[in-house]
């Protein structure tokens, strides 16, 4: 589990307002991040300048909102603001010592708020929730210098990083609903948490369930854990991971071998599109919710099912299978981010050569837009996503940059959104 560096947040004033007022994002009122040299700021689809160019970096509008990062005269200090599309800076605040884009990338409001530590009138840093709006919620009861690692249907959840090393949860108003006593918590999906305690007959961890109370609903007896997706989680005993419901019932058993291989897999195995990765014999392949293996375990490696298509390894080429195990794209990419490759909006990132550069596929394996880039990041950002998400957002817009270490954003023709 990767800990955020300590920030400290300090809300300032709201600065000049745009004349003109822009609707809601849709095709028509879309606005792109646009950079010009070492400077970001928004176009029209059309490659119109709505805002000026004036920031470090800038993210897409959300709910109305978008934030953007400006460099102070200190190493490591940004100033970060939260605009609207008619305002420059209708929220602004100033973060100590982003660590890199991904820490910036987490002021993007996904779900509306964040977490950061704010300094009080009297001048202490206290962890507190920050919405969107510019609303502050503090936590009184949060440890010193504790982390929210993680908010999920709008619990928080909170890892006392320098005491006990235990997790809790508290509600968007700052109150603590589940105290600070596990060993290990997972963040809420589908109504329920996984937890972890100690055994000490069996002298380890064991793993379990509780709901939004903090009450057990799957008692602690398991060796490991996934998340509830698509109504079950993944658990395991001794060398087999099986699937319960949320009542703990067992729906599917020993449906996969135990290997540290599934750890990449973040928390274990998981239903996506109605199909989950299983390990038998050191392959790979993939069940349906019955259990029947409809994806043959013929394979070194797999991804997630995404748009119908999963990515799998034969050797070290990669390629496309389908629902059903067809193969519907040839294996003849290169495994550098292996099962990280996806189709998001249509379109698959991938590379020919294990140092070549990235290009977009669609989902027949044509090439679409050529081979030019040497990363494309991720979508967002979430320290428990299951796997990363490199490609078109839900805007049509991808985050690339070149040989020539320049970002930008593209859009599904391949179009640069950047002036050099």
């Amino acid at each position: 589990m990767r800990v955020q560096c300590y920030l400290i947040v300090i809300l300032i004033e709201a600065a000049t307002v745009f004349h003109n007022t822009l609707a809601a994002q849709s095709t028509d009122t879309l606005l792109v991040p646009y950079r010009q040299g070492e400077k970001w700021g928004y176009a029209d689809i059309r490659k119109t300048i709505v805002i000026p160019c004036q920031f470090d970096e800038a993210l897409f509008f959300k709910n109305g909102y978008a934030v953007v990062k400006r460099k102070t005269f200190i190493e490591n200090l940004w100033e970060v603001g939260v605009i609207k599309p008619d305002q420059q800076f209708s929220i602004g605040f100033e973060v100590g010592l982003l660590e890199d884009r991904q820490d910036f990338k987490r002021l993007d409001f996904l779900k509306g708020v964040e977490a950061y530590y704010f300094s009080d009138s009297a001048g202490k840093a206290l962890l507190s929730f920050v919405f969107e709006d510019g609303h502050i919620a503090p936590i009184p009861q949060a440890p010193p210098f504790a982390q929210i690692i993680s908010i999920e249907e709008s619990l928080g959840l909170v890892f006392d990083c320098m005491g006990n090393m235990q997790c809790g949860f508290v509600d968007l108003s700052g109150k603590m609903v589940i105290p600070i006593e596990k060993l290990y918590a997972s963040p809420f999906s589908e109504g329920l948490s996984g937890f972890g305690i100690w055994d000490k007959p069996s002298e380890m961890v064991r793993y379990g369930f509780q709901n939004k109370r903090g009450e057990v609903v799957i008692a602690p007896i398991y060796e490991s854990i996934g998340r509830f997706v698509e109504g079950m989680a993944a658990v395991r005993l001794g060398q087999k991971w099986s699937f319960v419901d949320k009542t703990g019932k067992i729906i599917l058993a020993n449906v996969s071998d135990h290997s540290a291989v599934t750890l990449k897999f973040s928390e274990g195995l998981y239903f996506q599109e109605g199909r989950a990765a299983v390990l038998r014999n050191g392959k790979w392949g993939f069940i349906d919710k019955k259990g029947d293996l409809v994806v043959p375990c013929l394979y070194d490696d797999v991804g997630a099912f995404s748009e119908g298509l999963a990515a799998a390894r034969l050797g070290t080429k990669w390629g496309f299978v389908g629902r059903n195990g067809e193969v519907v794209i040839d294996f003849q990419f290169a495994d550098d981010f292996g099962r990280n490759y996806m189709f998001m909006n249509g379109l698959a990132a991938v590379r020919q050569t294990q140092e070549g550069l990235l290009g977009f596929i669609d989902a027949k394996g044509v090439l679409v837009i050529d081979y030019a880039y040497t990363e494309v990041e991720d979508i967002h950002f979430s320290i428990n996503s299951f796997q990363s998400k490199r490609g078109f957002n839900p805007y049509g817009f991808a985050l690339v940059c070149d040989p020539n270490q320049q970002w930008y954003y593209i859009d599904k023709q391949g179009v640069k959104y950047a002036e050099d």
